[in-house]
């Protein structure tokens, strides 16, 4: 099984322009992560925000979620084999009672007291799995990250950033100005 992967140039590409598109900013002092985003339709930027916002909370909770989840497998899977070794033990004493009701030999007797020591054990240890359990479980519940959305996407009334025909306006009478002074300081200055 490969476990590495390799993207495409097309994917490369969508990678590059969705962090183009896409900005995280996280504050750690406050304790909060602003998203925004850039496209040319506002609708799509608050759609974008939205997205980004979903996929960045489930990756947080899964990320915060996976030990503890695993920590409670492992305490699952013990707590269901030493269920069964208890209930192994709670049958095997239960037949030796029943089958030596009557019998009252120094044999018989010290074999039920073998056969209820392996009971009380098996009872003990899968009497504090199920204890381990249980506050795992509540682990679980306790790593779960709560997240409170404090200002909705917004969609822009207007553009947030210059058009492309106000810069080239803009650098247009910029140029001809520096022209301009070119001009003038040449003829001064010769």
């Amino acid at each position: 099984e490969n476990v590495f992967h390799t993207i495409s140039e097309t994917d490369k590409e969508m990678i590059e322009k969705l962090q183009e598109q896409v900005r995280v900013n996280i504050d750690d002092k406050q304790g909060f992560v602003t998203l925004s985003a850039t496209m040319p339709e506002g609708l799509q930027a608050a759609q974008m925000v939205l997205n980004a916002r979903n996929i960045l909370q489930r990756k947080v909770i899964n990320h915060k979620l996976k030990k503890a989840e695993e920590d409670l497998g492992f305490i699952e899977d013990r707590f269901n084999e030493k269920k069964r070794a208890f209930e192994q033990a709670q049958d095997n004493l239960a037949r030796y009672r029943d089958a030596n009701k009557n019998v009252n030999t120094a044999t018989a007797q010290t074999e039920a007291e073998r056969l209820e020591s392996e009971y009380q054990l098996a009872f003990s240890v899968y009497s504090e799995l199920a204890k381990q359990v249980e506050t795992q479980k509540i682990q679980v519940k306790e790593n779960t990250p709560v997240f409170a959305v404090l200002q909705d996407a917004v969609v822009p009334l207007e553009k947030s950033n210059t058009s492309k025909s106000a810069i080239l306006i803009i650098w247009a009478f910029l140029g001809a100005f520096l022209g301009v002074v070119f001009v003038f300081a040449k003829t001064f200055v010769a």
